[in-house]
């Protein structure tokens, strides 16, 4: 993310409300961890939550990520 937190959080929600491609998930998942470095504990619990719904390869890591926050 190279601390350009805001573009990432920009590109990475309009990825995800392209909907379904191959890189739903990961979108969730990376906008979900900008929003934590970013502050945003309430929007990355939202899309943590997103990424569980989807129940691809990540959900074991958002599910372990989504227990640590506060």
């Amino acid at each position: 993310m190279a601390n350009r937190r805001a573009d990432a959080i920009r590109y990475l929600r309009e990825a995800a409300r392209l909907g379904e491609s191959p890189y739903l998930e990961d979108a969730h998942f990376f906008l979900a961890k900008a929003l934590i470095r970013d502050g945003d504990v309430e929007a990355a619990r939202g899309e943590l939550r997103t990424v569980l719904a989807l129940e691809g390869d990540r959900r074991d890591e958002a599910s372990r990520l989504l227990a640590e926050l506060p």
